[in-house]
């Protein structure tokens, strides 16, 4: 087997490191967007398929490009358990993009319950990769997976959330603003990385359960009245959070030596 497409494995102070190339972690990506197609096109039809296939592809192909930019600033070439842990989550965040892109308004069906499955995927890997990280040995490459994964996941979420979970559009207005973050650090050479203060985590975490909740494949007599009371002051709240954080993190990098801050991000 061409060394390139090889898992290697080997044991460092006793514990087991599992390094792989971005080729072989394509293939499992790709695995994933051919089995949920196959699924979408028996239960929805071509036209339904064509628009997933677009949205899901489309969102591979960016979050791709974002992880050959970072592999390259942080000159590694492999990837290790944690970082396809983080991957992962990324991954199910592109079916949910090709959900969204598809409209399939089905939340109590087939496509509601690949949303929620994701979702729920997502917001476990996330509790795992950060373990695995810290018993293999964090990396650089390894926080801005994990960061950056989150990040991709709550916006996608958040776009299911709306078109399945009938939450208001105004809702994807944080998973967008958190955006300028990456953006202030590429533009001074930076690179993002997880963390900040309790209540910015307090905000994120409120809203990402209001994601799960309006994406739940499930009948509640009380649904749509709990979302119409939870979603504006959670939706407020981590808006003012994001603000508050970008400008703190903006005044951070201006002041900080060198012109490198410390980098503060949260969902």
């Amino acid at each position: 087997m061409r060394a390139k497409c090889a898992a290697v494995l080997y044991v460092n102070n006793q514990n087991l490191n599992i390094q792989v190339t971005r080729r072989t972690s394509w293939i499992g990506e790709l695995a994933v967007f051919g089995l949920t197609s196959v699924v979408i096109a028996r239960n929805y039809g071509r036209a339904r398929w064509v628009r997933f296939a677009a949205g899901s592809l489309a969102a591979l192909s960016i979050q791709q490009f974002a992880l050959s930019l970072v592999m390259r600033q942080v000159r590694t070439k492999n990837l290790s358990l944690s970082d396809l842990i983080s991957l992962s989550r990324a991954t199910a965040a592109d079916v949910l993009a090709g959900l969204t892109m598809a409209s399939i308004q089905d939340r109590e069906g087939v496509a509601g319950r690949i949303a929620w499955l994701v979702a729920v995927w997502g917001l476990i890997s996330d509790i795992v990769d950060g373990r695995v990280a810290r018993r293999l040995g964090e990396t650089t490459l390894s926080s801005v997976l994990d960061i950056e994964a989150d990040s991709w996941l709550t916006l996608w979420s958040a776009s299911g959330a709306i078109t399945l979970g009938g939450l208001p559009r105004w809702c994807i207005l944080q998973p967008l603003l958190r955006y300028a973050h990456p953006v202030v650090d590429l533009l001074r050479g930076d690179l993002p990385v997880g963390g900040g203060p309790w209540w910015g985590r307090l905000t994120g975490g409120s809203q990402t359960a209001l994601f799960l909740y309006a994406l739940a494949p499930m009948r509640h007599r009380n649904r749509r009245r709990v979302l119409q009371i939870a979603w504006l002051p959670i939706s407020t709240g981590q808006f003012l959070a994001m603000s508050l954080l970008f400008f703190h993190h903006r005044a951070s990098s201006m002041n900080a030596p060198n012109g490198h801050g410390r980098q503060v991000g949260t969902r």
